[in-house]
């Protein structure tokens, strides 16, 4: 009961601070060249003294006392800052484009007696931009995002080369991986040396190794949120890149104008072109091997009004070996075999600006993970038929999920959020097909083993408040429930 009467308390505070003499200025903040949502934008008011940051969508409310006039300064890292001024007596949605800037500035340096202590409450998140993930030199012409996070205080490689990251203790399977808000179960290429993500489609990345907030409670060890770009809205453009294994490219530009984009990029490895013909020059009975991986990344998003956004979003990543060994009398046997491990994600989703100080994001989520081992063995009979022994294996997982989250803006002094998820999973422990034959195709055996699947259902709804209660306090405080139900 008593946690119960501080929860209706805590609520009946947030809307008692809204004012009758306030107004809010609201509105998404972009890039001027392409249109892509900058992330963690900051808005600054000098004369209140206050301030707010675009969420991940680039969306940003301001609530401040209604004045003769307000000025508003806003800026990103890495662009010309831009000024606003506004009459202090309506409510005002406007959308800011800030402009790219190479040219350095006059810096000036200065300390304190006493340095400011860290005024966020995300002490242990930090966020990347694609500009600073490709300033890190290069691995066989790849740049690695998962490397580049190895760089990070707190966060550590596993052994020589490998893209596993171990944060605070924590093991590379103990991370929860977002893209897109769907969820990625292996992140990794090459057994471990380069990771699934294509830095040409990333806009920003979002690392928390510690202190979640509700939404991520019962995380073991941190969250890695990769949101992908948006796609260039003013025009068509061209990027890519051939590295020592791999090459690459994307090509993004607007459908309509200001209204509809595209992105769509695309790696793939080439070892095994190089490889197969000398390998099966070197064998001298046909036999040979070949390995690759590859990505895809699409992202589709319109723009039904001002206040509605529709985006579509998928990812696929494979990596495949293969071979074949030839064996036998006058080369009568041969065994091939196809060993692939990969993701297949994909986000539906609508965000609405339901008023001013209410952004309602909603998502359907789809993610799925498969391994899967195909061994075959061909014999030549004295009719000359192709007999088959056939083993396959197959494990995985597969999520389908709704996930909504209201973000609600009543003044600078709070930012709350809240939402429910909900995820269907299908998991695949390991399914055995077998299949053997006798000494002509009419004669042969199947059998499958382990072949039945599990399910659950598990339910999230959470709600959280960055509050600052004082001048020199904030906190993150929030409620989480988690209902997990098998069958």
């Amino acid at each position: 009961m008593q946690i119960r009467y501080y929860f209706i308390l805590f609520i009946l505070h947030c809307l008692s601070t809204v004012g009758q003499t306030s107004i809010t200025i609201s509105g998404y903040c972009k890039e001027l060249s392409n249109g892509e949502p900058l992330v963690g934008a900051v808005i600054y008011e000098p004369i209140q003294k206050k301030s707010t940051s675009t969420n991940q969508f680039g969306f940003y409310s301001i609530t401040l006392q209604s004045n003769q006039s307000i000025r508003l300064l806003y800026s990103y890292i890495g662009f010309k800052k831009a000024e606003r001024l506004y009459d202090g007596v309506n409510s005002v949605v406007e959308n800011v484009y800030l402009e790219a800037t190479n040219a350095l500035q006059t810096v000036e340096i200065s300390s304190d007696k006493v340095p400011p202590i860290q005024q966020s409450t995300k002490m242990s998140s930090v966020v990347l931009t694609q500009k600073q993930i490709k300033s890190v030199p290069a691995i066989f012409g790849e740049v690695d995002l998962l490397k580049v996070l190895q760089l990070i205080p707190g966060i550590k490689g596993g052994t020589e080369g490998s893209s596993g990251i171990y944060v605070r203790g924590g093991g590379p399977d103990q991370n929860l991986f977002l893209l897109d808000q769907a969820p990625l179960y292996n992140v990794s290429h090459l057994f471990g040396f380069f990771s699934t993500f294509n830095v040409d489609a990333i806009n920003t990345v979002e690392v928390m190794k510690g202190g979640y907030p509700a939404r991520y409670s019962g995380r073991l060890s941190s969250v890695v949120d990769i949101v992908m770009k948006d796609g260039n809205k003013q025009k068509w453009q061209v990027d890519g890149g051939i590295g020592l294994i791999a090459s690459r490219v994307t090509v993004q530009g607007p459908i309509i104008k200001d209204k509809a984009s595209i992105i769509v990029s695309g790696r793939r490895t080439y070892i095994d072109y190089l490889a197969r013909p000398i390998i099966k020059a070197q064998s001298g009975d046909g036999s040979y091997f070949g390995y690759y991986f590859y990505d895809f990344n699409s992202k589709v998003n319109f723009k039904v009004n001002d206040k509605n956004h529709i985006y579509f979003s998928t990812y696929l990543g494979d990596d495949r070996f293969y071979g074949k060994v030839s064996s036998g009398f006058d080369k009568r046997e041969a065994q091939t075999f196809k060993v692939g491990w990969g993701n297949q994600v994909s986000t539906l989703r609508w965000n609405t600006i339901l008023s001013p100080k209410l952004f309602i994001n909603n998502m359907l989520i789809f993610s799925r993970y498969n391994f899967y081992i195909n061994i075959a063995n061909d014999k030549l009979n004295d009719k000359r038929e192709i007999l088959s022994d056939v083993i396959k294996f197959k494990s995985g997982v597969q999520d389908i999920g709704f996930k909504s989250v209201l973000d609600y803006f009543p003044n600078t002094k709070h930012a709350v959020k809240t939402g429910i998820n909900y995820t269907y999973h299908d998991f695949n422990a390991g399914a055995s097909q077998v299949k053997i034959q006798g000494e002509s195709s009419d004669e042969s055996f199947n059998f499958d083993l382990n072949s039945k699947r599990t399910y659950a259902s598990e339910v999230n709804a959470f709600v959280e408040d960055d509050w600052e209660m004082t001048k020199d306090f904030k906190a993150n405080v929030g409620l989480n429930y988690t209902l997990f139900v098998p069958g």
